[in-house]
């Protein structure tokens, strides 16, 4: 058995969903991805609490990490730390995205004279992931810098002197990257019924 899994759910994006109702719906979803992982590593079912921060708190012994945006919520568990993020290519938050990306980084991911929406969402989502690991918010983003990319959505980040492996994985509409030292591959959770 692994002991890492990384699982997601996908919704239709539509204005119904916007707003609280869209978001109480996200965080729901999300909480199924998790217990689809919790299943497939093994792990005793837990019911999840929360830091100070507001970041996932896991049982001794183990760490999760869990992400939502419009039509796409996901969660992951593992014995080391992990953090996952996932972003629709269309959000609205493209602006703040391309705000944290250096010309230097869209350089590294072949864009930087034409930045465009997934290139940016791929490096904010890196970025997200590095920082949900080490447990920080977003105020560490500038300290965090892409220093390499392999083009197969495998990316590597500093963060005050220490490297970080992020996996992207483009699932649709979605970038959705994880960082963790082990290797973890996202499977897609079927629902059986409608979650509204």
């Amino acid at each position: 058995m692994n002991s890492a899994a990384l699982s997601y759910v996908t919704i239709p994006r539509e204005p119904a969903l916007l707003g609280r109702p869209g978001i109480e719906l996200l965080r729901s979803l999300s909480r199924v991805a998790l217990q689809d992982a919790i299943a497939r590593v093994g792990a005793p079912a837990f019911e999840i609490s929360s830091t100070p921060l507001g970041a996932p708190e896991a049982p001794v012994g183990w760490h999760v990490s869990k992400t939502h945006t419009e039509g796409f919520a996901a969660a992951a568990i593992s014995r080391a730390p992990i953090g996952i993020d996932a972003e629709c290519i269309h959000r609205p938050r493209l602006r703040a995205a391309k705000e944290c990306a250096s010309r230097e980084e869209l350089a590294l991911l072949g864009a930087a004279n034409d930045a465009n929406a997934s290139t940016v969402v791929l490096l904010w989502t890196g970025k997200e992931a590095v920082l949900k690991k080490l447990g920080l918010g977003l105020t560490g983003i500038s300290r965090c810098r892409l220093v390499a990319s392999s083009g197969a959505g495998q990316l590597l980040f500093d963060f005050d002197g220490t490297r970080h492996e992020v996996v992207s994985q483009r699932i649709g509409e979605y970038w959705l990257s994880s960082c963790s030292l082990e290797d973890v591959l996202p499977i897609r959770v079927k629902l059986e019924e409608s979650p509204a």
